[in-house]
């Protein structure tokens, strides 16, 4: 705990109530006989600790109301012993625990004690607590697969192709692969190794490395941008304000948030009408760290680095705190990791949105009822870390990574099926590799964010350049699911081989074409099966287009 914060505590679930002292002990109006210890942790059991035994037939008069005046009773709360000397006791929420709301504690006056010269307390005892509990969802997206050539139905079942994979090897050596990471490819970073303050230069170099465009721009309604505008956006750079030595802030991203060129949300598009907003870097995932460098003459926005990347992103999506309990935070031992699409939770009027890969610490667990409790971030009312629970079991989640196996790594690929594609992961979206990201990162598997970046990354690469069809076919034979290939700006997965024919899984925009109909381009704009040598937007046979191969599970 790092104190209270009015009738909170600050790193609590919920809030835990003040039983007359600001402490865990309360004494009643009799000096000897004393409640030891009174908390309540949202679908937590409260735990009341008394010095004498209570009779059993007043256990009754310990309750839970929705008002001070004990007229609405909480229903389906049970109240028993915890032991033999039945001086604990326990007080179970109700199924499905308490709704978000202020709540009292009542232990009434008539208690009574087996303790002579102690039959009954003076008077009540009420305390009143808050419950801040939040319940995740699923998002359910449109899941219009992408089928043509020979992709049959059956296809597009990750049980068509794990049951190909002949064998189950489980990788252990993870840390091995996101050390080596960090170590060779240099937008990985170990934030929390970075130095207390950082150089002007430093962060200037980062900030300049974004380039207004020398082209002619368009925003989303298809207004041309001025110079003006321009300069209006590199003066919320605020680079003038940027100091000889910075302090780094640190903290949490709250929702996944994007991470811009410039501190702006004005869309930046080549023509009229294209779907990229060019200045759409990527998307930070909730529960992420980072290092805070700089922020807009606005106030607006910060410039942050994160494990993978440095950019813009809203202020209002992180949580300060000191770089200790940022890390505490995203290093916790007990967690779970969301290993579906999407899911989110509603607080105060703001939907949270978390993504599949994410981290959270795990809260409490509730073995009687087999229910678990995740550690949400969100920003309390002056900017800091404060810790929200939810009830996750609604969601497809894991405890603990999953095992690293190539059953598991299909398995998770073809629930992003149908998702849509996005440039940078604007909006609900993904783009080839971060989804490959987020997929691997539901086994502990830290990828850098970009395609040329992730062909860079632990594994054994196999190099194409300078083969002909026929030689580029035969390593395909190498391949197993799971394994990368890249080309120029793109990736997809390999899922293996039917009929003769080898199949990936990806994230795309569109494709060729050949039918009965003739040969013609086809948005498509989703993550789709297909077969391995596809025709690209060009015309031009994958197996042709590719660069090389990864197996990252070597």
């Amino acid at each position: 705990m790092r104190g209270f914060d009015g009738k909170l505590v600050k790193l609590g679930i919920i809030l835990l109530c003040m039983l007359l002292f600001a402490g865990q002990c309360v004494q009643a109006v009799q000096s000897e006989f004393i409640i030891k210890q009174g908390f309540y942790d949202c679908d937590k059991v409260w735990k009341i600790v008394f010095n004498v035994p209570i009779l059993e037939e007043s256990l009754d008069n310990i309750g839970v109301f929705k008002d001070k005046e004990a007229k609405e009773a909480v229903s389906g709360i049970k109240v028993k012993y915890a032991d033999k000397s039945k001086k604990t006791i326990l007080i179970y929420p109700p199924k499905g625990g308490y709704m978000r709301g202020a709540y009292y504690l009542i232990i009434k006056s008539n208690l009574k004690t087996s303790k002579d010269g102690f039959s009954d307390f003076d008077k009540e005892i009420v305390s009143k607590f808050n419950v801040e509990t939040l319940v995740m969802k699923g998002i359910s997206l449109d899941n219009n697969i992408f089928k043509h050539y020979e992709v049959e139905e059956e296809m597009l079942n990750n049980e068509f192709w794990i049951d190909n994979i002949k064998e189950v090897n489980v990788y252990k050596d993870i840390e091995a692969i996101n050390s080596a990471n960090v170590k060779n490819v240099d937008t990985m970073f170990d934030i929390y190794s970075l130095r207390d303050s950082i150089a002007k230069d430093e962060i200037m170099k980062m900030i300049n490395k974004y380039k207004i465009p020398s082209r002619i721009m368009f925003n989303k309604e298809g207004i041309e941008l001025k110079d003006w505008f321009y300069e209006e956006i590199i003066k919320n750079t605020n680079k003038e304000q940027i100091k000889d030595e910075t302090k780094l802030r640190y903290g949490v991203v709250t929702t996944r948030s994007d991470v811009r060129s410039f501190p702006t949300d004005v869309e930046f598009h080549k023509v009229k009408g294209d779907r990229f907003d060019r200045i759409q870097e990527t998307a930070l995932e909730a529960g992420e760290g980072v290092a805070v460098l700089h922020e807009s003459l606005d106030e607006n926005w910060l410039f942050v680095q994160g494990e993978n990347y440095a950019g813009w992103m809203k202020r209002g999506n992180v949580a300060f705190d000191s770089r200790e309990e940022v890390k505490k935070f995203i290093e916790a031992e007990d967690f779970i990791v969301i290993t579906q699409d999407r899911v989110s939770v509603e607080y105060d009027g703001k939907e949270y949105f978390y993504s599949m890969g994410v981290k959270l610490p795990i809260r409490y667990k509730d073995m009687e009822r087999d229910r678990i409790y995740a550690s949400l971030p969100i920003r309390d009312e002056n900017g800091n870390l404060k810790i929200v629970q939810a009830n996750i079991n609604n969601i497809d989640y894991s405890e603990g990574y999953l095992k690293a196996t190539r059953q598991n790594i299909i398995k998770q690929a073809f629930k992003l099926q149908g998702t849509v594609y996005s440039w940078g992961d604007k909006n609900v979206g993904r783009d080839c590799s971060s989804t490959i990201m987020g997929i691997y990162r539901t086994m502990g598997i830290y990828l850098p964010r970009n395609t040329d970046e992730q062909e860079l990354s632990y594994g054994r690469s196999i190099n194409l350049n300078g083969l002909d069809t026929e030689s580029r076919y035969d390593k395909v034979k190498e391949l197993e699911p799971g394994d990368l290939i890249f080309m120029n700006g793109h990736e997809v997965m390999y899922i293996g081989r039917w009929k003769d024919r080898d199949y990936i899984i990806h994230n795309f925009t569109g494709a060729t074409i050949k039918d009965e109909k003739g040969t013609r381009y086809e948005d498509v704009f989703r993550m789709a099966v297909t077969p391995l040598d596809m025709l690209s937007g060009s015309g031009k046979s994958y197996i042709n287009l590719y660069k090389s191969y990864l197996k990252i599970l070597n």
